[in-house]
């Protein structure tokens, strides 16, 4: 099984909240906290490059924001 490790910057101590995409993560069972680095048991997808289409319709306003 995959695992994704966060480091967290040393300025970031608990209590703290998590949040992935909106939604809040419970240490325990979405997360471990092993002294500064979170620990999820699943992989993060890393977001793609975008194209060259993909771009020209995000500056001329067609997609995105």
């Amino acid at each position: 099984m995959s695992r994704t490790h966060v480091e967290l910057p040393s300025y970031v101590q608990p209590p703290f909240e998590i949040f992935v995409n909106g939604v809040q993560q419970v240490e325990g069972s979405d997360y471990e906290l092993v002294g500064s680095t979170l620990v999820f048991d699943r992989e993060f997808a890393h977001e793609g490059k975008l194209g060259f289409w993909r771009w020209a319709s995000l500056f001329l306003g067609v997609a995105g924001t």
